[in-house]
């Protein structure tokens, strides 16, 4: 934080993912420090909660079923352990969310995405708005097959300049949740 206070005139943060989970707790943590928190499909909690128990308890490695597809950037799966850490994490986040204000954030689901619990990252999101206003959240339909690595064409999202759009819009906007919806069905 100390040092991105140095970088320029905005602290913004974010994450894909389990770095989604340590954005938000950077920003219920630090509220004032970061003027916009941009969440990518949070790991809040698995898709399956039956996944969640094994991760508790398996400890094996994981290894992605597509780890040879284009936009597979630096490592091929990851230790089961390892994901507990993110698991517990996420349930601690969820749970200051409750009664504390973060810094504002932007939330980016996918109907599609098959790896997270969207009901989760959902309930997050009210949690978080009653106590931050100036947050969004949108979440793509399952038509557009937007999956859990949605941040680039390489990575199989043939729109990502729509979540660039957004998350552009976001960090230079002032609006509310309220006012974005507002503004939104005025443009549909």
């Amino acid at each position: 934080m100390q040092i991105a206070k140095t970088l320029g005139q905005q602290v913004v943060i974010g994450g894909l993912s389990t770095g989604g989970t340590l954005a938000a707790w950077l920003a219920l943590e630090h509220p004032q420090e970061i003027d916009s928190t941009l969440l990518f499909t949070p790991y809040l909690a698995s898709r399956y909660s039956l996944l969640d128990q094994l991760i508790k308890i398996l400890p094996i490695y994981f290894e992605w079923f597509n780890k040879d597809a284009s936009g597979n950037f630096g490592y091929k799966g990851f230790c089961l352990k390892s994901l507990r850490i993110f698991l517990q994490l996420a349930k601690e986040v969820s749970e200051k969310a409750q009664g504390c204000v973060s810094a504002p954030i932007l939330m980016v689901c996918s109907e599609a995405d098959r790896a997270v619990n969207l009901s989760k990252q959902q309930d997050f999101f009210r949690k978080v708005v009653k106590q931050q206003p100036k947050s969004w959240y949108y979440c793509f339909d399952d038509s557009l097959h937007i999956e859990h690595r949605m941040m680039t064409k390489l990575e199989d999202n043939d729109y990502e300049e729509l979540v660039i759009t957004l998350a552009k819009a976001f960090v230079e906007s002032d609006l509310t949740w309220v006012e974005f919806k507002q503004m939104a069905k005025l443009i549909v």
